[in-house]
């Protein structure tokens, strides 16, 4: 087993928390060094997440247990984090103002 080997449970729960947003603003001429904007819109996609997750992680705005097997030896690293997706999002922001 390995860290690319992961287990993805959700459970649905009651919204309560904070409403994380992480924005940049690019320059027009960051955006011609890709050749499509669909190349443009991943790339930005993938260091906004990135950044978003280095601000969780940091923040502590997400859970880690370990716990480990005393048969094998093995580890077991859970984490988590409550999330909600693009369609539910509003009611944060509308709680939010």
């Amino acid at each position: 087993m390995s860290l690319d080997d992961y287990t993805v449970k959700i459970k649905e729960i009651a919204i309560e928390g904070k409403l994380v947003t992480l924005s940049a603003t690019l320059s027009d001429l960051e955006r011609t060094n890709f050749f499509t904007d669909k190349e443009f819109i991943n790339h930005a996609k993938n260091k906004l997440a990135a950044k978003l997750a280095e601000y969780i992680v940091n923040n502590k705005l997400i859970e880690f247990v370990y716990n480990q097997s005393h048969v094998d030896l093995s580890t077991t690293i859970t984490c988590r984090a409550y999330l909600a997706p693009d369609s539910q999002i509003k009611i944060l922001r509308v709680y939010e103002k």
